[in-house]
């Protein structure tokens, strides 16, 4: 039997057409964006510590030679951050990473393919490598000086963090077990994205506070001395705390009264200043509370000059705590992905 010259010339233009829909659809390229993000301290399984709304996402990325650049802005206990995002590279010994850039790639839970640190997500678009964070305008380094904060896009369809917050076992009533990836809970059809930053110093990579408790002694008709406060950028506001202590060896009676001046200086400028009357038995106590806004414009150290008349010892002493958050983790809900 013999098919109509019609019938064959429509098979003819069908059976390409029909290898076309065959072809992989993935695009070469994704566009990102996504707005109303929230930033924890690490993965946050159980929502502690999840705080903001205010977190942006955009940018481009290109599969096939893993170039391209990501930006994410956000608010994280009180400071602004900024990062880019555009040094993609593979990790040595992980070729899944496929150069720094990867489009449909399923990872983690039980997925058998990098870690189980959160449960398996199909990913639509994912990427590693290094990106530069800035936190209230200055960069963030790691205690070498380094810059590159090692950073993880994945955007992926089944949300892995509830609206809740949290991050779940199958039944949704305990925090996600990485020790056991295939229990876990994800919400079909809700699209996600999250961002894992880590800095240079890893992920534990926190500053031991410091501490300074330095005396000095007045004693004369005007004496003076100082006492330095140093402190590194990301100090928490702290306090300087001045004290007057009995001397060891007592003083004649007509230098046991006297005056003190406590003045507290960043470089050439007077941060707060006090004089009070120094009186037998009677101590002097001042806290001095040292503000983030000081600290932004300061350089290290702070100096805590005392001058009087009299004779007496003074303590200065402060405790310095750092605003350090080496593992930061923004997720995003319904991100949009463009070719």
């Amino acid at each position: 039997m013999r098919l109509p010259a019609v019938l064959l010339a429509l098979l003819f233009v069908a059976l390409p057409l029909a290898g076309c829909f065959s072809k992989d659809t993935t695009p070469p390229a994704y566009t990102v964006k996504a707005t109303a993000g929230k930033v924890s301290p690490g993965w946050a399984y159980d929502g502690a510590g999840l705080e903001g709304g205010d977190a942006t996402l955009e940018g481009r990325v290109v599969n096939a030679d893993n170039t391209g650049a990501l930006f994410a802005n956000f608010t994280y206990l009180g400071s602004k951050y900024q990062v880019v995002f555009d040094k993609f590279a593979q990790a040595e010994g992980k070729a899944f990473q496929d150069g720094g850039v990867a489009f449909g790639l399923t990872e983690h839970g039980d997925s058998k393919v990098a870690d189980a640190s959160i449960p398996k997500i199909h990913g639509k678009l994912v990427a590693y490598g290094t990106a530069t964070v800035t936190k209230d305008g200055a960069p963030v380094k790691g205690k070498t000086g380094l810059a590159d904060w090692m950073a993880h896009l994945m955007v992926y369809d089944d949300a892995v963090r509830g609206p809740d917050g949290k991050i779940t076992d199958a039944k949704g009533d305990a925090p996600y077990d990485p020790s056991k990836p295939a229990d876990a809970k994800t919400y079909p059809g809700q699209p996600q994205a999250m961002l894992k930053l880590v800095s240079p110093d890893g992920e534990n990579g926190t500053r031991a506070p410091s501490h300074v408790d330095k005396n000095i002694t007045i004693q004369g008709p005007q004496a003076s001395d100082s006492a330095d406060v140093p402190f590194e950028a990301g100090a928490k506001p702290f306090t300087i705390q001045v004290n007057s202590t009995p001397l060891s060896t007592p003083a004649p009676a007509p230098l046991q009264v006297g005056t003190l001046t406590v003045t507290i200086k960043a470089g050439d400028k007077t941060l707060a200043t006090d004089t009070a009357n120094i009186q037998p038995q009677q101590a002097y106590s001042k806290a001095f509370p040292i503000t983030a806004e000081q600290l932004s414009n300061a350089t290290s150290p702070l100096k805590v000059e005392i001058s009087g008349s009299g004779a007496y010892g003074v303590e200065v002493s402060a405790d310095v705590a750092y605003d350090d958050h080496p593992f930061l983790v923004v997720t995003w809900d319904n991100p949009t992905l463009t070719s």
